[in-house]
């Protein structure tokens, strides 16, 4: 049995994260958890964008709206905003009004928006606080959010699974599935003029499943990294402090994860379109854009990533399962397997490298491809669990396997 507040209906959800929506309020309201009682259609802007400090027990129920209401790629479902809450057996559905089995080629022709989760430290603006960040005791006394936990849910049919800004956050026993743009994005953050003021994510994966994404499961920006002086950031002794400390991103798979996203090579381009209009990265440099499409998709043919390819009656296939961006700013990205059936690889790596950084620093793009490779990790031509092909089946077996230990 768990204290709170049972949520039968919409008004009742309205009832109960009203009392949430800021830290005082959730103090005052003495709502320990949100229960849900029966699965909830969401169909007006005013039940969405829901600030939370408190648990949520789904119960096996739903949260779900539709595009209507989900105009943008950052209209968000749920913004949890404290250390220790707990995501419990729930589904989040941001657009319930498209296919559950989207292709990437309708996700890339039919762009969907809406995001399911955003982890968050601060909430911008209150009057309460002078300096304009209003957030909760723990930000207020100066320390992150730690302590999350997403456990046994379902994350599916958004423009973006997760966003994570900042916090640490464990992920159990959960599907991420029919994904616009990324599974997992997150974003790390370091002011080059104050290098203590930095956004770094402890990110836990244990027993987990990615199904049907466009691009990555799982995503690490460091385009912030370093602020305007990002070069100073890979080789100034004070901006190397924090990593030293452990304030850098990390992500630690234990268990298994399950990554259902092998690519066929030769529809590559629909996918680096949308992930290059998803991150704006090359907006104003189209032409950058189409030397790495060109180049780095031919790059990966070449013997170097021999063990990352699949050949198969003609078709030739990669498994993308995460990636970190360079290009703009170094990625110190810190990723632990327990699991021996992934790859790493960068840019780096491939033989034209020297040639394709030539050609980007001939457009004037700012983007030092050597010196900021992008980082790519797969599962390795040897996988036969997860094959090109092969869907996922959500069955008794599979559940099991992710509620053990």
């Amino acid at each position: 049995v768990v204290p709170g507040v049972a949520v039968y209906d919409p008004e009742d959800w309205q009832a109960a994260t009203v009392a949430q929506s800021s830290a005082d309020e959730a103090v005052y309201s003495l709502i320990p958890a949100i229960v849900l009682m029966s699965d909830l259609d969401l169909f007006d802007s005013k039940y969405i964008e829901k600030s939370i400090w408190c648990d949520i027990y789904g119960n096996n129920h739903a949260l779900r709206s539709k595009s209507d209401f989900m105009p943008s790629d950052n209209t968000t479902l749920l913004h949890l905003r404290a250390s220790g809450l707990l995501l419990s057996n729930l589904i989040l559905t941001p657009i319930s009004d498209i296919p559950d089995n989207m292709s990437d080629e309708d996700k890339v022709e039919n762009k969907i928006h809406g995001r399911a989760l955003r982890f968050v430290g601060k909430e911008r603006g209150a009057s309460s606080d002078p300096g304009g960040n209003y957030s909760s005791e723990d930000i207020k006394a100066g320390k992150r959010p730690t302590g999350l936990r997403v456990e046994y849910c379902i994350i599916q049919n958004a423009s973006e699974g997760v966003q994570i800004r900042g916090e640490d956050v464990d992920f159990v026993g959960t599907i991420f599935r029919n994904i616009g743009y990324n599974g997992i994005a997150i974003l790390c953050m370091q002011d080059a003029g104050n290098p203590d003021i930095i956004n770094y994510a402890h990110v836990g994966i244990h027993n987990c499943v990615f199904s049907n994404i466009l691009l990555m499961p799982i995503y690490t920006d460091y385009g912030g990294y370093g602020m305007d002086e990002a070069r100073k950031a890979v080789v100034d002794e004070e901006l190397k402090k924090p990593r030293l400390e452990q304030r850098n991103c990390t992500l630690t798979q234990t268990g298994f994860m399950d990554v259902y996203n092998w690519k066929d090579l030769d529809k590559s381009f629909p996918l680096l379109m949308g992930l290059a209009d998803d991150l704006g990265t090359f907006e104003g440099f189209e032409g950058a854009f189409d030397v790495l499409n060109t180049y780095v998709m031919g790059q990966l043919l070449d013997p170097t990533f021999n063990h990352i390819i699949k050949r198969r009656d003609g078709f030739k296939y990669v498994h993308f399962g995460m990636m970190s961006l360079g290009g703009k700013a170094h990625s110190y990205w810190d990723v632990q397997f327990e699991e021996g059936r992934w790859a790493e690889i960068d840019t780096n790596m491939m033989p034209a490298i020297e040639e394709i950084a030539g050609l980007l620093d001939s457009f004037n793009t700012g983007i030092d491809i050597k010196a900021d490779p992008i980082r790519i990790w797969c599962y390795k031509n040897t996988e036969t669990g997860i094959d090109a092909g092969v869907e996922l089946v959500v069955n008794s077996e599979l559940i099991d396997r992710m509620h053990a230990e």
